[in-house]
């Protein structure tokens, strides 16, 4: 998250009038954290896939 953000930040600033839409999980850190740094959010169904079964896999992307 911080790393992408940091990037952003400086497409920003080399291109003032860029628009960006972050697009992560509904209810999560990431809506507050992305929201905060003033980039706009938009929530889709999702969910991690680290550590996650092959069974459960498929209803997490």
């Amino acid at each position: 998250m911080y790393p992408a953000l940091a990037v952003l930040a400086q497409v920003n600033a080399e291109h003032p009038g860029v628009q960006t839409l972050w697009v992560g999980g509904a209810g999560g850190i990431e809506a507050d954290l992305v929201t905060a740094a003033g980039v706009p959010f938009e929530a889709i169904p999702a969910a991690g896939v680290h550590g996650v079964g092959l069974r459960a896999l498929p209803g997490n992307v």
